[in-house]
């Protein structure tokens, strides 16, 4: 892990505390876990630091990265929407059946905020954290992991992501 340079990127403690963080998370997911509570997604939020300032004020560029890496996790794409802003940065979402995948760029900083949020256990998320750190040329990552609606589940159940029944407003 590369010391802070003149861009303002994360010294290697932020990439120590990262990894303290990130055992922290999953002693507690693994006690959550142990007292019957499931989650209905897992969201990942990602900083990419020491990107290439080019590729991230590329618009086409970022949509099509955000494209591949969507299906190379084998996520089902239901539409995108990308806008470049003036004078720099992009900000977009790929909507997919499991949720979303958004991203807010500042060249100027050569970072990125990335927001990965799946549904169920159908895609692997952080493969397309992986994927845009390649595509992005990011030299460093830090990035964190949340379980969202969690839910007690009787032992032996399961939590539904797509319930079988109908829901109809009483």
């Amino acid at each position: 892990m590369k010391e802070r340079n003149n861009r303002g990127s994360p010294t290697s403690q932020v990439y120590v505390f990262d990894l303290y963080y990130k055992s922290v998370l999953n002693q507690t997911f693994n006690f959550l876990s142990s007292k019957g509570l499931e989650a209905l997604g897992r969201q990942i939020l990602v900083e990419f630091y020491d990107c290439e300032s080019a590729l991230i004020n590329d618009v086409e560029y970022i949509e099509k990265a955000m494209l591949d890496g969507t299906k190379a996790a084998q996520a089902t794409i239901v539409s995108h929407n990308f806008h470049k802003f003036s004078p720099y940065g992009v900000s977009g979402v790929v909507v997919i059946a499991e949720s979303h995948v958004t991203i807010h760029t500042w060249p100027e900083y050569n970072y990125a905020a990335v927001d990965i949020f799946t549904c169920g256990d159908t895609i692997d998320p952080w493969i397309i954290q992986e994927f845009l750190k390649e595509a992005f040329n990011s030299e460093n990552i830090s990035s964190m992991e949340m379980k969202r609606g969690l839910f007690k589940v009787p032992k032996g159940q399961k939590l539904l992501f797509k319930p079988s029944v109908n829901l109809t407003n009483s």
